[in-house]
């Protein structure tokens, strides 16, 4: 088993309790992300007792009915707003030659909200395709160069998954918008974390972070393309971490053939969630820098497992109570990937 290099960034608490069967202790490790040191905006709550309790590790497949469905045709065109955009062109993947389509949120909450039909109708998470992401990361490309255009700072983008991570639809679909700087989102937040950090440090953080990661049982996966790793300080049981390999700070620095492989390669991450660790409702939310802006703040991907949040997925003033260590969660997909070494 590969040692822990972050365990100055962990307080060890132990807590005595008297049962009716005894006395017993419970040890609680509190977490800061590594990745900040101690500007981390938020902070991991977990507990030994809660982290040995069974677990029923089953995937159970999803199954919806496409009649009816409103990210569906002809239902598509009858009742969202225009003005639609349509992405068929070159690079993209149009399943069963059905158009990629984005359309305006009936419900926004940002000044501008669109949705993304990038896949067609699979609601489980390992019928998800290569090719579905492909179309995810290449229409939020697209994005990031309209709202860039627009004079927008910066960008939201996220998947919502199954109706534990907020998805009112089965159909796969991701939503963006524009990011202000004045906004005190989590990716600002990071931003001046991080930028704190490198002063400190004098060096890429992310760097730092993921040499010391790659000799940790929080590794995973890496090759060109990416640095998938299980977090120190999770927020959500079963947490991926997804890093752009390259220094890029928005999507908008890099290549078509470079987008395409960090689309292909990050796929395993979820079909692995699915049946190695019984994930099937998530978040996938993208962090890049705001779009003038070139420092350490790097492209990257975190995946919020929803479904398994009632282990303890309390929010307190953005410290999270997780009921899975992440060396559980790294061990699990390193089998998936074939990556041995570490256990």
């Amino acid at each position: 088993m590969k040692e822990d290099p972050f365990k100055e960034f962990e307080t060890v608490k132990s807590i005595s309790l008297n049962t009716q069967e005894g006395s017993k202790n419970s040890i609680i490790s509190l977490r800061l992300d590594p990745l900040f040191g101690k500007y981390s905006p938020h902070s991991a709550s977990i507990s030994e007792e809660r982290a040995k309790r069974p677990e029923n590790i089953k995937h159970v497949r999803k199954e919806t009915k496409q009649e009816g469905c409103i990210f569906c045709e002809p239902k598509i065109y009858e009742v969202t707003p225009s003005p639609r955009i349509d992405h068929s062109r070159e690079g993209m993947y149009t399943p069963k030659g059905k158009p990629i389509l984005s359309v305006p949120n009936l419900y926004p909450f940002s000044p501008d909200h669109y949705v993304t039909v990038f896949a067609d109708h699979k609601p489980d998470i390992i019928d998800l395709l290569k090719e579905d992401l492909v179309n995810y990361i290449e229409t939020a490309f697209y994005f990031a160069n309209k709202f860039r255009a627009e004079k927008a700072e910066g960008m939201w983008d996220f998947i919502n998954w199954g109706a534990s991570a907020g998805a009112s639809q089965p159909h796969p679909h991701a939503q963006r918008g524009t990011l202000e700087k004045q906004l005190n989102s989590m990716i600002t937040l990071e931003q001046v974390s991080l930028a704190k950090r490198a002063k400190d440090i004098s060096k890429d953080p992310f760097e730092i972070y993921m040499s010391k990661v790659r000799e940790s049982p929080y590794f995973i996966f890496e090759n060109d393309f990416l640095f998938i790793c299980a977090p120190f300080a999770p927020k959500f049981a079963d947490q991926v971490d997804i890093i752009s390999k390259k220094g890029f700070n928005t999507l908008l620095d890099t290549s078509w053939d470079y987008r395409r492989g960090l689309a292909e390669s990050m796929i395993g991450v979820f079909h692995a969630l699915g049946n190695k660790r019984g994930v099937d409702d998530f978040n996938l939310t993208l962090h890049q820098n705001f779009f003038e802006v070139k420092d350490f703040y790097r492209l990257h991907w975190h995946v919020y497992p929803r479904n398994k949040s009632n282990l303890g997925g309390m929010e307190l003033n953005n410290s999270y109570v997780v009921g899975v260590f992440p060396q559980v969660t790294a061990k699990a997909l390193r089998e998936h990937f074939g990556v041995k070494g570490y256990d």
